[in-house]
């Protein structure tokens, strides 16, 4: 099965399609495929039910494959907390950083079309954007720090740039304290810290900021007057739109102005200032906040039966032309700050859950979240050919009952409790998903061990070892406190262990323990 596996991977940097033989059998009759639909309706419906009551959230589940006849979604749970509206099929559900997905193959497409060189430096498309609608250039947001002018389309768009990624933290604050506000991709351009992870082209490091320069970059070859004026259902083509009926890119306004976007859930945990209190996790509903979410590097609200599609369509060639496709295919593993080992091509990232020997569950596409709703799990199985998204309307699980909270503890001062989706509820749907698709042939996931990382991850963890570029640069740490900082916080030097950070940061506070010692406070 590696074998095969490593055959694919070289299939996909070739442009090849990825269907394997299994995927679509010539010879399933028109029963077969019928009976194959309603089996994975009712298998995903009775598991989501039961996922629903057991985490006290929603859930939406969406597949796309000629095993199925077609695009299918199945949903549990309630949309509006408040007046028990349930969760339907066609809610639209904001997932943040799929939306990159919609960007690199608009990018492309304009690519074929001779309107955007991605090999060139982007500056030279983003700048009479920002000239004209901010008074500035990318040299002078970048303190006039040359390295800027190296940064092509090409690196944005695979996170080869080596620019940092903006602040989530302060993002999160300020949207709660202005409800009625958006944070405009100048505000996030003027906000980022502008130092550079390394050259353009050395590292792969996650920036959502590049999307927003490609995102200029459209506005400019699109010929349209300002940023919200960017048309980003157009990636999809005329031919296929009627397919993408769930499908919403917002721009400025609260999520509640589209009627079809789903309620979502945040939490927050908060450390009581009595040691002994027990930590208090309050959920709220965001569906009165914005529902720009960094514009071109997040602002999608789809339902996941568009999602499975999407990604059905992207990797068999209906979006972008046989050549982007592969070089979009090209990809490189992140080296620094979140996820390193995640193997990154243009928009596009891998997906492979640990428990899985015989690479089952390897796919390609991406996933993303929001402050209110998780959908990681999001992209095209390689070996079977379907498409598949996973969404929760929510980032934690809600239910607070004794058992719960001692299998899914908080961290305190977290806004983020991401282990019941991929404990529990990505693993099953994927398994369930599998069974069905295989017709039982397929090997069973071993959902019951917890999985190391909160999200999907590509390949064996990387190596706690330092790197020498740590090493080189914490030896600096004395002169400059900063560096500490960024050694602490993992930012820059993911490989380190505690231990070898601590080594160079020995003032650097434990961070804080997961705990079951919380009370919960649901606000709607």
């Amino acid at each position: 099965t590696r074998s095969w596996l490593t055959l694919s991977c070289l299939a996909s940097a070739a442009g090849v399609l990825l269907v394997s033989a299994s995927s679509v059998n010539a010879e399933d009759s028109k029963v077969a495929v019928v009976a194959r639909r309603v089996r994975a309706q009712g298998a995903l419906q009775t598991l989501l039910d039961e996922l629903a009551f057991l985490h006290n959230t929603s859930f939406s589940v969406g597949l796309a494959s000629p095993k199925l006849g077609g695009a299918l979604s199945v949903v549990a749970g309630l949309n509006d907390r408040r007046t028990g509206d349930p969760l339907t099929t066609a809610a639209r559900i904001p997932v943040g950083s799929v939306t990159k997905s919609f960007t690199a193959s608009q990018v492309m497409q304009a690519h074929e079309r001779g309107l955007i060189d991605i090999e060139a430096p982007i500056y030279q498309y983003v700048d009479p954007v920002l000239s004209r609608l901010n008074g500035t250039t990318m040299l002078q947001l970048w303190n006039n720090n040359p390295m800027i002018l190296n940064v092509s389309a090409k690196d944005l768009m695979g996170m080869r740039s080596g620019l940092q990624d903006y602040n989530d933290t302060a993002y999160a604050a300020w949207t709660w304290a202005n409800p009625d506000g958006d944070w405009t991709p100048f505000d996030i351009l003027h906000a980022l810290d502008k130092t550079f992870v390394c050259p353009p082209g050395q590292c792969g490091v996650y920036s959502s900021v590049g999307f927003e320069l490609l995102g200029l970059a459209l506005v400019q070859v699109t010929n349209v007057t300002n940023w919200w004026d960017l048309d980003q259902f157009a990636v999809i083509p005329p031919t296929l739109r009627s397919k993408y009926t769930g499908v919403s890119f917002p721009e400025k306004g609260r999520c509640s102005l589209d009627k079809n976007i789903s309620h979502q859930y945040r939490m927050v945990a908060t450390t009581p200032t009595d040691p002994s209190a027990p930590v208090s996790v309050a959920f709220s509903d965001i569906v009165d906040y914005s529902c720009l979410n960094g514009w071109s590097c997040g602002n999608i609200a789809i339902s996941t039966q568009d999602t499975a599609q999407w990604y059905y369509d992207l990797l068999n060639g209906a979006i972008v032309s046989n050549a982007s496709l592969s070089t979009m295919l090209q990809g490189h593993p992140l080296t620094s700050g979140w996820s390193p080992g995640l193997k990154y091509g243009l928009g596009l990232s891998w997906y492979h859950y640990p428990e899985d020997p015989d690479n089952l569950t390897v796919a390609v596409g991406h996933g993303g979240s929001d402050y209110g709703s998780l959908g990681h799990l999001a992209g095209y199985n390689i070996r079977f050919g379907f498409g598949l998204a996973v969404a929760a309307t929510s980032v934690s699980g809600m239910n607070c009952s004794e058992e719960y909270r001692q299998r899914y503890p908080v961290v305190p001062g977290a806004v983020y409790n991401e282990m019941f989706y991929s404990r529990d509820v990505s693993c099953r749907v994927y398994d369930t998903v599998l069974q069905v698709i295989t017709d039982g042939k397929a090997t069973r996931l071993n959902c019951s061990k917890p999985l190391g990382s909160p999200r999907p991850q590509a390949g064996p963890p990387p190596t706690p070892a330092c790197t020498a570029e740590l090493d080189k640069a914490c030896a600096a740490v004395k002169a400059d406190p900063t560096v500490c900082k960024k050694c602490t916080a993992g930012v820059s030097f993911p490989d380190c262990t505690k231990a070898q950070i601590e080594g160079y940061c020995p003032n650097t506070p434990p961070p804080p323990q997961a705990t079951s010692d919380f009370t919960c406070h649901f606000d709607f």
